[in-house]
């Protein structure tokens, strides 16, 4: 019953709607704006004088309608030259996931000129429902595409189908206290072609917020997160120069997401892509959740002479906690692979595959692993003969490794190798079961000064899965796992065979 009434009811509103919009087709938002706007009625602002192929000025016009309206844009070009207060929500017919104005879709162009960032195309105040759909807008100059601003809580803010280009302030700046929450989903955000500052892409100072099948292209830092919670799937932030080259000040200021003041993201299919920092903690008490992340530099950084970023960047007692995904690393000095580091200690990342061209040495050893832990792998083999089953790289003076190899037939065999204190290499082998050789078939073999390789000799050609375990280990001298490196993109893992 309560269905066939609240079907009733939409048929009403839409032919109620219809009269003022003639041809415009309804969305389910906008007729639940509708119905959340009492004491606003529908209207579309060709109506009321306003002109779609950007000849005129519309501000005066649409912040003097919008205080008793719900306003419908038809496809077209909207020139902004002063403010727009909303006071209720606005729909447009057509949003672009690319930067040329064309009159096939709602365009709103600023002719704002301002060089401050606090100042909106679209401004947001003290409004408890307001739902913006459908529309793109492109920024001028400094001016936020839309600024919110709330002194008090539990405010619904629905962004859909929104696009906006040109960025050089904020694509959207929201700020206030407690919750609100806001509602962003299928966003496109572009910055500017040169290198501005800030140059955010959503810049958010309110808890319970989220943000879903979000793109940021080109901006300067995508997201700005500040104050609790917030929550996320489907985001792709990529920090190069929107001009196609990048230079080291522009290079050195990006970042893909950033929290501060406690806030905490918990996110998933998250692409922080191209970035100095891919991801920042201002304050100890940030955490990133992620699940599932991406990270590939591509050649937009080609211009920077700067090789020095970090992947993680955390003040202490920050947290990242990434489970599965992918990280691509190259050599410093290539086309790509301007981050230096991803190495972040003592932090929760498993499942997370590294690929890289990076020499396996102790001055990349913070560029090959990715946390203070390492799990079992095992490294499998056809053929007889020495097999590397990994690498130890010693980059401390002093230190220790103790580790199980294991083979399929059950047979395990201790491994411990160290360094004291005089500088001597110690290596001790044991037999940790009756299935195992007399002898342990483990051989290390020294590659060269600080990193020593280790063998497991397979005596036969039957296929078997020689397993790694790691016990104990010392923070700069430690196995690398081998599980994750491989000898470049999309080829097959590293295996090594020394013949007997």
């Amino acid at each position: 019953m309560k269905n066939v009434l609240f079907l009733a009811l939409l048929v009403t509103l839409s032919g109620c709607v219809c009269e003022n919009v003639k041809d415009a087709k309804m969305s389910e938002n906008v007729c639940e704006s509708i119905m959340n706007n009492q004491n606003s009625k529908w209207v579309n602002v060709l109506t009321l004088g306003i002109k779609n192929d950007g000849s005129e000025d519309i501000s005066d016009i649409v912040n003097k309608a919008t205080a008793d309206n719900v306003l419908y844009f038809p496809c077209g070009i909207y020139k902004v030259a002063k403010p727009i207060y909303l006071k209720n929500s606005v729909f447009g017919a057509g949003y672009a996931r690319h930067g040329a104005v064309t009159p096939n879709r709602t365009w709103f162009v600023s002719e704002i000129k301002t060089d401050k960032s606090d100042i909106g195309i679209f401004n947001i105040t003290e409004q408890d429902r307001v739902t913006m759909e459908n529309i793109s807008i492109r920024c001028f100059s400094q001016e936020c595409a839309v600024k919110v601003t709330l002194a008090k809580g539990n405010n619904l803010l629905f962004f859909n189908k929104v696009g906006v280009f040109n960025v050089k302030g904020y694509g959207f700046h929201i700020d206030g206290k407690g919750s609100r929450p806001i509602f962003m989903d299928n966003i496109t955000i572009h910055g500017a072609k040169d290198y501005p500052i800030p140059g955010v892409g959503i810049s958010c100072n309110t808890a319970d917020n989220r943000f879903s099948n979000v793109e940021i292209m080109g901006c300067r830092v995508g997201m700005y997160l500040s104050n609790n919670y917030n929550y996320g799937s489907n985001i792709h932030i990529w920090t190069g120069a929107m001009s196609g080259k990048d230079n080291g000040t522009w290079w050195r200021g990006t970042r893909s997401a950033v929290l501060d003041k406690g806030a905490m993201f918990n996110v998933s299919n998250f692409y922080p892509d191209t970035s100095f920092y891919a991801l920042e903690n201002k304050t100890s008490n940030c955490a990133f959740h992620i699940s599932n992340i991406f990270y590939y530099e591509d050649g937009s950084t080609g211009g920077s002479p700067d090789f020095d970023g970090i992947f993680f960047k955390g003040a202490p007692g920050s947290i990242f906690q990434i489970s599965g995904g992918e990280l691509f690393l190259q050599e410093k000095g290539v086309k790509n692979g301007r981050t230096k580091s991803i190495y972040t200690p003592g932090n929760n990342i498993s499942g997370v595959n590294l690929k890289n061209d990076i020499k396996i040495c102790a001055e990349n050893l913070f560029q090959l692993i990715l946390d203070d832990t390492l799990p079992d792998y095992s490294v499998y083999y056809e053929n007889k003969g020495l097999c590397k089953v990994g690498d130890i790289v010693t980059a401390d003076k002093t230190g220790i490794v103790e580790a199980e190899v294991k083979n399929e037939k059950g047979a395990a065999y201790s491994l411990t190798f160290g360094r004291g204190a005089d500088g001597k290499i110690i290596t001790e082998f044991k037999s940790l079961n009756f299935l195992c050789e007399k002898n342990p078939p483990l051989e290390i073999r020294q590659k060269n000064d600080t990193v020593y390789s280790i063998y497991y000799k397979k005596t036969d050609d039957i296929p078997e899965n020689i397993r790694f375990v790691t016990k104990n280990m010392s923070q700069k001298f430690r196995p690398l796992h081998y599980g994750v490196l491989r000898t470049g993109m999309n080829r097959p893992r590293y295996t090594e065979i020394i013949k007997l």
